[in-house]
Order: C-alpha cells, then sequence, then structure tokens
C-alpha cells in the first residue's frame, strides 16, 4: 500500500481524511511483514480518530463555528438545487 510506504520511509506529519474508512487499520503491522519494513510504521505515533470512538480520540468539530459554506457542505446543501434552505442558513447566521 503506498501509504504505509510513506509512512515508513518518511517523518512527514500526515492527515488522512478517510470517509469510506479505508485505512482505519492503518496503525496495524501485519504479522509476515518484513521486520525492516515493519519497525518504521511501529515506531511511528499513529492516532486514528473517529466519530464516537469507544476508545476515546473523537473527532469532533464544533458546528457553530465552522464558516457557512462550511456548514452547507456539512448539510449536503448546494446553493442551486437546493437553494431556499441554503438561503435559510445564510440567513440564520445573521
Amino acid at each position: 500500500m503506498l501509504l504505509k510506504q510513506v509512512l515508513s520511509s518518511t517523518e512527514l506529519p500526515l492527515v488522512i481524511l478517510d470517509p469510506d474508512s479505508d485505512f482505519v487499520n492503518l496503525d496495524e503491522v501485519v504479522a509476515d511483514a518484513d521486520p525492516r519494513d515493519a519497525k518504521p510504521l511501529r515506531d511511528r505515533e499513529i492516532r486514528i480518530l473517529r466519530r464516537r470512538s469507544t476508545a476515546g480520540g473523537d473527532l469532533l468539530v464544533p458546528f457553530m463555528t465552522l464558516p457557512t459554506p462550511a456548514k452547507a457542505a456539512v448539510l449536503r446543501l448546494d446553493p442551486v438545487s437546493d437553494r431556499d434552505e441554503y438561503n435559510c442558513l445564510m440567513h440564520a447566521e445573521e
């Protein structure tokens, strides 16, 4: 996996937004991995934040502090096809 190669060969800090949960096991190293490849991954601090995590580390964004276009995006409001709802959101901000 390309992402694990980047993690093991660099010290770059990364933030990965994963809406489909493809990388929830990114902090796990497979048992039969080459020890030379596995060591950098084991030594690296990898934190996985999830919505409503049972292990703590919840990823929370205060909705009210978001800019209006971001709120519209979270609500999946399109300024054209949902113009009435988008307009209500814009005026609610005032």
